[in-house]
């Protein structure tokens, strides 16, 4: 990444020892993990998005959507251990209804314009930091846990701020 004008955080992740079963909170962090408006979601989205963008000449874009994808693949990673952590085992699927349902591709948005891949980015990184939000204050996590999710929602929130910096500076 030549002269990139952005910068990913490099900061630790928090430790988190083995919490007690959760079924609940599971089936939460599943939503998140791997549900239609999820990490993973965001980085396939954002892989898609670096290919395109690299194969249109936007090369400072497009390393800034695989930088971002890297990222996502750290909280999947992150969440997947919390999962576990909880008593759950790491699937990639999300409960509606109570039926456990597979992620599927369909949940991509095949964007070509730039500055439309970004303002979905930006709304898809907002979607993720209310899921976070919403398990933090409907549920009862030790403060690793919640260490963890804040450090992931830290992450997003600076997502955010490229993004916006990169609509802003339509040159890169």
């Amino acid at each position: 990444m030549n002269q990139s004008v952005y910068k990913m955080l490099n900061e630790g992740w928090p430790k988190v020892e083995k919490q007690a079963p959760s079924p609940q909170l599971v089936r939460s962090l599943f939503s998140i993990y791997s549900g239609r408006d999820s990490e993973l979601t965001l980085m396939m989205q954002y892989l898609y998005q670096a290919m395109v963008l690299r194969e249109q000449g936007r090369s400072v874009l497009s390393e800034l959507f695989d930088a971002t994808a890297n990222d996502q693949m750290q909280h999947i990673r992150q969440l997947g251990r919390l999962i576990c952590r909880y008593g759950g085992e790491p699937r990639f699927i999300s409960y509606i209804g109570g039926r456990g349902i597979s992620w599927s591709s369909g949940s991509l948005c095949y964007e070509k314009s730039w500055d439309n891949m970004l303002h979905k980015s930006i709304a898809g990184e907002r979607l993720i930091l209310k899921q976070y939000k919403t398990i933090l204050n409907n549920s009862i996590i030790d403060s690793q846990p919640k260490a963890l999710i804040e450090r992931i929602m830290k992450d997003n929130e600076h997502h955010i701020s490229l993004f916006e910096y990169a609509l802003n500076h339509s040159s890169i």
